[in-house]
């Protein structure tokens, strides 16, 4: 069951950033946060994780439903890091900003 985590968030990982760079240095940059990302994973670093969103942000995933709020997060990323995943890739397909949001 657990090893199921890691298959619904490989979908997709989307960071809000405060990110002010022009927009040759935003893939670079959002790159490098989601490299961070899976190294947290691989490291079973929650902590990481879980700080990575905002007091009221959400997982939002395929078959199951959104997990919104800190403590239910950190449940999220302890069952994943849980199930001890070997590798993770995170691959951007398209990044975009408006304003101080990317």
């Amino acid at each position: 069951m657990h090893k199921n985590y890691f298959a619904i968030f490989s979908i997709l990982l989307v960071l809000v950033l405060p990110i002010s760079v022009n927009a040759d240095g935003l893939l670079g940059e959002v790159d490098a946060k989601n490299q961070a990302f899976a190294k947290a994973i691989l490291s079973k670093d929650v902590d990481h994780l879980v700080n990575s969103y905002i007091e009221d942000g959400c997982i939002i995933a395929p078959k199951s439903p959104k997990i919104c709020g800190k403590d239910a997060i950190r449940g999220f990323w302890e069952g994943v890091v849980a199930s001890e995943p070997q590798d993770v890739e995170i691959r951007m397909q398209n990044a975009g900003s408006d304003s101080d949001l990317a």
